[in-house]
């Protein structure tokens, strides 16, 4: 599958694994034969597929509900953590801007865990009117989803968020209309959950050692900032292992461990889906954001049952757990 890959240790943003597909064999490039090297650049970047593209942090796709988390953490941390959304199928915010509506029309509200559990668009929406747009731009930056969070100084990948276009509204904002993220973000983003609301920059590198393995420099975890609070926090990993007992994200669950998370799928300009996760919920050992894409995902159904199952067997690899899909283990 075209798509990328990332884990994420929430405690000090270690980055665990990153992935993305399709790849190339760099040592086609490390060839004394330069003629060769240049045709097989030339060949790379002509590929279709865009195997130089690095899709772990620099491909962005509409997250569509999982923004939702973001819209929930605002609502707690400013004191609606009990709004209940009315029952209904579609809401109008202004002439002019687009209605928003629920999947095949379904009549949707309740409190916040039952607009995550319901995916309830008219729900989030709701409460985005409530909050507004300067809020949920704020909390949006704090996040890290309106900066690069790549450890690659060459690359400067913003996040997505339309918040100055005239069709959209803080409603529309809210139930995640108009808002794309990388795999890097969205991973960054559960990580920051899964860390009491402490968002640590993601690294890849741990330290630099000399030929006797003496340290040369150590990359300790850069902490940005107390994002929500602690209790914030574990309300939104209650709400996502919710989810996955009894939400959209079922296909999540694992036998060994408890699993908090998010699926979602887009179908029209871009075909795609994504999972978003967290495990173990009570002490996040992982966050993890898996993206597919490629119009083989036309069935939504089987879009999310691949996308579960690529995401648990990557869980059960970092957390060593027995499984039967990971060669090796018990």
């Amino acid at each position: 599958h075209r798509g990328a890959a990332v884990v994420i240790n929430p405690a000090d943003g270690a980055g665990l694994a990153m992935w993305s597909s399709p790849h190339f064999d760099p040592n086609h490039l490390s060839s004394h034969d330069l003629a060769a090297v240049t045709n097989d650049v030339t060949s790379l970047k002509s590929d279709k597929e865009s195997p130089l593209l690095n899709r772990a942090d620099s491909q962005l796709a509409d997250v569509g509900p999982i923004f939702a988390i973001v819209t929930a953490a605002s609502a707690i941390e400013r004191g609606l953590d009990d709004f209940i959304a009315p029952q209904v199928d579609s809401i109008l915010i202004e002439t002019g801007k687009e209605p928003i509506g629920n999947n095949k029309n379904a009549t949707c509200g309740g409190g916040l865990t039952e607009l995550l559990v319901t995916n309830c668009r008219t729900g989030w929406a709701t409460i985005g009117s409530a909050l507004g747009m300067s809020e949920l731009r704020t909390r949006a930056k704090a996040f890290g989803m309106t900066e690069s969070v790549s450890n690659s100084t060459g690359i400067h990948l913003n996040g997505v968020i339309r918040f100055d276009d005239e069709a959209l509204s803080a409603a529309h904002i809210a139930a995640g209309v108009g808002v794309q993220l990388s795999p890097l973000h969205l991973a960054h983003l559960f990580a920051t959950i899964g860390n009491d609301g402490q968002r640590i920059r993601p690294r890849v590198v741990d330290q630099i050692q000399s030929h006797d393995g003496s340290v040369i420099r150590d990359f300790t975890p850069n902490n940005l900032g107390q994002v929500i609070a602690p209790d914030t926090a574990l309300t939104l990993r209650r709400m996502l292992a919710e989810n996955v007992e009894r939400g959209n994200a079922q296909g999540l669950a694992l036998k060994n461990v408890e699993v908090g998370g998010i699926l979602a799928s887009g179908f029209a300009e871009q075909p795609h889906v994504w999972a978003v996760a967290l495990a173990p919920v009570t002490q996040p050992e992982l966050a993890i954001a898996v993206l597919l894409e490629g119009d083989e995902l036309s069935d939504p159904h089987a879009a999310e049952t691949v996308v579960a199952s690529i995401t648990r067997s990557i869980i059960e690899a970092v957390l060593r757990l027995p499984s039967p899909n990971v060669e090796g283990t018990q």
